[in-house]
């Protein structure tokens, strides 16, 4: 019976430590590193880019991925509207899942295959036609996926290419409208 005891007791203890978390508080856990993230008027985005800017989240920036080599630059919703209404020739590449394009797309937006883009940028993006002079903006629904795949397609040789900031999330927040096909 004494043995019995014990060991209820110890495991009675291991739990109570398990569930309690004890010996893991949060001032004694490491932080990871912050991402540093572009100053204002550094020209590496439109104005008010960085920490607080629009579409920007922890994990994102330079150095958060294996192709951050290259500046990324994004472009607001406000923006993109402007620039579609003014007739500039624009490629809008959706690099969604099929499926979250066929919920809804920005008009004249095509679908983009992610792991092509970021494997074999230049071979797939003169597949769809585009040219390393064309205007492209990549699109996502967060703005995450958009951005983390630019600097593939910049150092593939692509230089005007921006990430929608925020994702179609931002697009709907502006009042912009999605449309299904």
């Amino acid at each position: 019976m004494g043995k019995f005891k014990s060991g209820m007791a110890l495991l009675v203890a291991v739990v109570f430590f398990i569930l309690t978390g004890a010996g893991c508080s949060s001032s004694q856990q490491t932080q990871a590193p912050q991402p540093t993230y572009p100053t204002p008027g550094s020209n590496n985005g439109p104005p008010g880019f960085g920490p607080g800017g629009r579409g920007l989240t922890p994990g994102r920036g330079p150095g958060a991925g294996a192709a951050q080599s290259a500046d990324v630059q994004e472009l607001t919703a406000d923006e993109l509207t402007k620039m579609m209404a003014a007739g500039k020739n624009l490629v809008i590449i959706d690099v969604g899942t099929t499926g979250e394009y066929k919920e809804g797309h920005i008009k004249g937006s095509i679908w983009g295959d992610l792991r092509l883009l970021r494997t074999k940028p230049q071979e797939y993006l003169n597949s769809l036609g585009v040219q390393k002079t064309d205007t492209i903006v990549l699109v996502c629904e967060t703005g995450n996926k958009s951005y983390n795949t630019v600097p593939y397609l910049i150092n593939a040789g692509y230089r005007n290419v921006y990430s929608l900031a925020g994702g179609k999330l931002d697009w709907l927040r502006a009042g912009q409208k999605l449309i299904k096909e």
